[in-house]
């Protein structure tokens, strides 16, 4: 056991002691065991993997300093049933630990009938992450069968090294920025970066055998690897939900690939920036976003607190966030002829370490997938879209990687079904337009106050007037029906007065923002090709400025009825 925390250790354990994190770090797993099952073999087992991997015992002082800590007792029982079973997985699960005191695990064996038990792991993340899950599930059957301990496997390095942390201060330095709230469907308050854990819900589904071997030989005819095919497709949802630069945390393995799995924290979670391309072929694009993963790699090891300074202590990092297991299909573990064991991976712990996270565990013929969200802020019926809508995306990339981001399906076959099969307007709806609508409003209350800004009011009598002197004047310049005008003005009284003239014309109007970059407003303006343009930096012929469609007598013109529907 290092007499020190880790780097990984370091930033879990300062967040514990500065946020109520609830269960947001802890981890858990289920063994469901059929068969005549010996309790008291299985209590030895889960005694000697306890003591057979030092950091399930290890507490952490007051000041963080890791040490040996109480040994475990043997698997508390309890007898349910099928209609109770889910409540208690959720109280064993969320009962909060000591780090102090310790144990930082705990095992639970829930009785549903003599011959059906579900063995419950719960570990905190000090000492546990999803990688460690593998080697417990694999070293508890072997000491149920009185087999042989497996070899102990070398854990990381506690801290990276100065160089590894100077080369992660450089690449921070120029890609770091707290993530803006994401655009997501059901989202109904936007999230804070670094607040505290939420409680929280959870979705799962299955992207079913068919897909998996398609992700197989897409990532491979892409040359990406299945992760990297994933997360590609991930943020190609985030940037068909509006996302111009998506982000999302990425959990990292810290272990060296080619040796044993041993138990405790080594993982690092690092933000994957990217920029969202919707012109691009998807196959280009992921090949972008492989890049951003392999240069995010080579830092794994250095935590970002580490080399951002400022960093408020967080259970996730960014809003969104996803972590990838690859577990190779394998046989059950071996808990002796007689017991059956079947093991779930996936298991939520009821609070939400950030507004979303997904976890992926991949068998290579299967895709298990859980969407973990907080409550209160995303309804369960927007997780389920997103989940829907990643899964009819990856759908489209499986069947076409070559198709444009922006390009690829979103809606499910419901959703769309539903559009399509949408109510035809109100009659009385196609018969109204916006000026007839402001023309019977003007007839019916024109002494009313029709504009309020700042000091200055105008009654609907008074707007109308200047609408029929900008619309005249605007007539005069060439607008007519299917004209397009221009409107590059700040919001106010003259912004709306050239709005309802325009539509009272029949003309098309095109809202420019003054304050966009000069290059972006050129850009719109030749690309749009209008025919005039009200703003108050005239350039040039078919510029107008709002005091050119001013009053310029005592006459009002009429006020133009208005294009039919």
């Amino acid at each position: 056991m290092n007499a020190t925390l880790s780097s990984a250790q370091h930033g879990v354990w300062l967040t514990e002691r500065t946020l109520d994190t609830a269960s947001a770090y802890h981890l858990t797993l289920a063994l469901c065991l059929d068969g005549p099952l010996d309790t008291s073999r299985l209590n030895r087992a889960c005694a000697a993997v306890a003591a057979q991997h030092p950091a399930l015992t290890t507490v952490f002082a007051a000041d963080g300093t890791p040490r040996p800590g109480p040994g475990p007792g043997r698997p508390r029982t309890v007898e349910c049933t099928d209609g109770t079973l889910d409540a208690l997985l959720a109280r064993e699960r969320a009962q909060p630990f000591d780090l102090a005191h310790g144990p930082l695990h705990r095992f639970a064996l829930l009785r549903l009938s003599p011959v059906r038990h579900v063995l419950v792991l719960t570990a905190h993340h000090l000492v546990f992450d999803g990688e460690s899950k593998d080697r417990l599930v694999d070293d508890l059957a072997t000491a149920y069968r009185g087999g042989p301990p497996a070899p102990a496997a070398p854990q990381p390095a506690a801290a990276p090294s100065p160089d590894a942390l100077a080369d992660a201060e450089a690449y921070w330095a120029t890609r770091w920025r707290d993530p803006a709230a994401p655009a997501l469907p059901g989202l109904t308050v936007p999230p804070v970066a670094g607040t505290a854990p939420a409680p929280g819900a959870e979705i799962t589904w299955s992207l079913g055998p068919e897909r998996a071997a398609l992700l197989g030989a897409t990532a491979e005819r892409l040359g990406l690897t299945r992760f990297e095919l994933l997360t590609a497709s991930w943020h190609a949802l985030l940037a068909r939900y509006g996302e111009a630069a998506p982000v999302t945390a990425i959990e990292l393995s810290l272990r060296t690939p080619g040796t044993a799995t041993g138990v405790g924290l080594a993982v690092n979670e690092l933000p994957l920036f990217t920029t969202a391309d919707l012109d691009a072929p998807f196959a280009t694009w992921s090949r972008t976003v492989r890049a951003e993963l392999r240069a995010l790699y080579r830092h794994r090891a250095v935590p970002l607190g580490r080399s951002v300074r400022g960093l408020t202590p967080r259970t996730a990092l960014t809003p969104l966030s996803l972590s990838y297991r690859r577990r190779p299909e394998r046989p059950r573990p071996d808990f002796g002829a007689e017991v059956r064991a079947e093991v779930r991976w996936l298991g939520f712990c009821g609070t939400a370490r950030n507004l979303a996270h997904l976890q992926l565990v991949d068998s290579g013929t299967e895709v298990e997938a859980s969407l973990q969200f907080r409550a209160a802020a995303l309804t369960a019926d927007g997780a389920r879209r997103i989940a829907d809508h990643w899964t009819t995306l990856l759908d489209g990339v499986l069947a076409g990687p070559d198709t444009p981001v922006g390009d690829l399906p979103l809606l499910t076959p419901g959703e769309r079904a539903a559009q399509l099969a949408a109510p035809s307007p109100r009659p009385e709806l196609t018969r109204r337009t916006v000026p007839s609508l402001f023309a019977e409003a003007v007839a019916a209350r024109p002494d009313a106050t029709a504009v309020v800004r700042g000091d200055e009011t105008l009654t609907y009598r008074e707007l109308s007037a200047l609408v029929a002197h900008a619309a005249a004047a605007l007539a005069r310049h060439g607008a007519g029906p299917g004209t397009l005008v221009g409107i590059e003005l700040p919001r106010g009284r003259d912004q709306l007065v050239v709005l309802l003239a325009s539509l009272a014309l029949g003309s098309v109007h095109l809202p420019l923002d003054p304050d966009h970059p000069a290059e972006r407003l050129a850009f719109l303006r030749a690309d749009s090709r209008l025919a005039l343009r009200v703003t108050t930096r005239p350039e040039g012929p078919g510029d107008l400025t709002p005091e050119a469609l001013a009053p310029v007598g005592p006459d009002t013109p009429a006020l133009p009825p208005g294009p039919t529907p």
